[in-house]
This record gives C-alpha cells, sequence and structure tokens, in this order.
C-alpha cells in the first residue's frame, strides 16, 4: 500500500495517509509513504514518532516521462486560476524535488 506521508503538511495528504494507515492493517498490508509537501518542512520542524527509513527508487531511465507527468498538472503550477491573486501554485523549491533521478518510498511500521 502506498499513500502520503504522515507528516505532509496538507489535510488531503493527512486524511490519505490516515486512511492508507487503517486499510493497512485491516488488510495485513505494508504500508509505505512518500513525501510531496513534507519536502518543504524545515530541518528544525519536530516530528512525532522514530525516524523513518526506506529507500530510493532509481527512476533516472524513465525520468523524462516523469517530467511530462508532472507538467500535465497545470493546476499546480499556478496561472490557471485567474481571479484570485492568492491562487494556488507550488513552489519552485518543492516542483524542482519532483526533477530528481529517483523516487524516496518511507517505510512505515506494521
Amino acid at each position: 500500500m502506498l499513500a502520503p506521508w504522515q507528516h505532509d503538511p496538507h489535510c488531503d495528504h493527512e486524511a490519505a495517509h490516515l486512511l492508507a494507515v487503517a486499510l493497512a492493517r485491516r488488510l495485513g498490508l505494508r504500508h509505505w509513504s512518500y513525501p510531496v509537501w513534507g519536502w518543504t518542512l524545515p530541518a528544525s520542524a519536530d516530528l512525532a514518532g522514530p525516524m523513518p527509513d526506506g529507500i530510493r527508487l532509481d527512476i533516472g531511465r524513465d525520468l523524462a516521462i516523469k517530467r511530462d507527468a508532472v507538467a500535465a498538472h497545470a493546476s499546480q503550477y499556478g496561472g490557471l486560476i485567474t481571479d484570485d491573486p492568492n491562487g494556488f501554485a507550488l513552489p519552485r523549491n518543492l516542483l524542482s524535488m519532483f526533477e530528481q533521478p529517483f523516487e524516496t518510498f518511507l517505510r512505515n511500521p506494521a
């Protein structure tokens, strides 16, 4: 089972994580997480629980496909909502995390 990381500071991601935890327990599945907004947390952020461990999956061979997939989400880049000066856009430092030749997956406690 794969869902957003528990410390991802986004309400939809938090809800998806909690649902995945409950479902993984109920079905006896291994639960892995991935950070999205979590990459923007300051190093000094106080995260409850043990330090996570995980893996990096090399996707260098498929990086161009990933870039195209991320770029296809026009709503994430801003400019789509023109009637709200505070319209949503992912910050550049977060978008740069999606340009890495690897994916990070965190192992959740069983």
